[in-house]
């Protein structure tokens, strides 16, 4: 019962979040919000559990709410769908009215907005990443990083989720600028873009079950 009247917010509709939406669906969770600025492209398909060829150009959270309205096991479910930031007024306004937030971002200046959340709003934030490790150019393995944070728990900045460097260098457009990113080392963190369906898979099944211990209490 406790699960079930919740109103969740997920904060970016990628491999990860797309993930954790359908998870929750199947599961029976009746009240979403869906935060995504960000359209279906080609290079989106190895990725997106809820897109096809059909999808792309679409906005993520209309393909999103499309399939929790395709796969929900409630009898009633609620969707609002907001393509807009969480960094804009609309999709700032849209995480206040959550009950719990799940962090699927991959940029520093959201995460730093989440994680003002957790503890100006006191709205819990569940967040993870992925990290692929290389050794001389060739694959040695994948870490998984999953964090609750709420007040009196560690916030994304000290458990090292996000540098406040990297929010400015952000917020100053040098992300989104071709020339800075040629300028940087071919292994920049900036410029790594792994992404492998399998990993994401497993950090969206961590966020989940680890947002029913927190919950629940049974943890």
């Amino acid at each position: 019962a406790k699960l079930a009247r919740l109103r969740i917010g997920i904060v970016g509709l990628g491999s990860v979040g797309s993930i954790v939406a359908e998870t929750l669906a199947r599961s029976g969770f009746q009240r979403f919000v869906l935060i995504d600025f960000d359209e279906i492209q080609p290079h989106n398909l190895d990725r997106l559990s809820i897109a096809t060829e059909r999808e792309i150009g679409q906005l993520k959270v209309k393909a999103c709410k499309d399939r929790i309205n395709m796969i929900s096991t409630a009898k009633c479910t609620e969707v609002i769908t907001v393509p807009y930031s969480v960094a804009e007024k609309e999709g700032y306004t849209a995480a206040l009215d959550c009950d719990v937030l799940f962090s699927c971002v991959d940029r520093p200046r959201a995460r730093k907005i989440l994680n003002h959340f957790a503890y100006a709003h006191l709205i819990p934030l569940i967040d993870g990443g992925i990290q692929v490790r290389f050794k001389r150019g060739e694959f040695s393995g994948v870490d998984w990083q999953l964090q609750t944070v709420a007040p009196e728990r560690p916030c994304l900045e000290c458990l090292g989720a996000y540098d406040p460097a990297d929010v400015a260098t952000e917020i100053e457009g040098k992300l989104d600028d071709p020339t800075y990113l040629k300028g940087l080392p071919a292994d920049h963190k900036f410029k790594r873009n792994e992404n492998v369906f399998s990993f994401s898979a497993n950090l969206a099944s961590l966020e989940v079950l680890q947002f029913v211990a927190f919950v629940t209490g049974i943890a």
